[in-house]
C-alpha cells in the first residue's frame, strides 16, 4: 500500500515474522515450523545500530550492489525444461 509507506522501503528482514507462530495446530502440524523455524536462534546482544555505517542500505548503494550480484549469478534452469 502506497499510502503506507510513505516513500520507505523495507530491506528483508533479517528474522523472520513468522518465527512466532509456533508448533502447535496449523495445516502442517507442526513440520514447518519444526524443519524450518524452530532452528532459527534469536540475538541475544543488543546492536548498537546508530553507531554502524549503514550507508550501504541506501537506495543507490544498495540497488547498485544489488544490481552487481544479479548480474553475476548463475542462471540455473529446471530439469523439465
Amino acid at each position: 500500500q502506497p499510502g503506507q509507506r510513505l516513500g520507505r522501503t523495507c530491506i528483508r528482514p533479517e528474522v523472520s515474522r513468522a518465527y512466532t507462530i509456533g508448533d502447535k495446530g496449523g495445516a502442517s502440524m507442526g513440520y514447518f515450523y519444526n524443519e524450518h523455524l524452530k532452528p532459527i536462534k534469536l540475538n541475544k546482544v543488543p546492536v548498537r545500530w546508530a553507531d554502524m555505517d549503514l550507508t550501504y542500505l541506501q537506495p543507490t548503494a544498495y540497488d547498485k550492489q544489488f544490481r552487481e550480484r544479479l548480474n553475476d549469478a548463475t542462471v540455473i534452469h529446471s530439469t523439465s525444461e
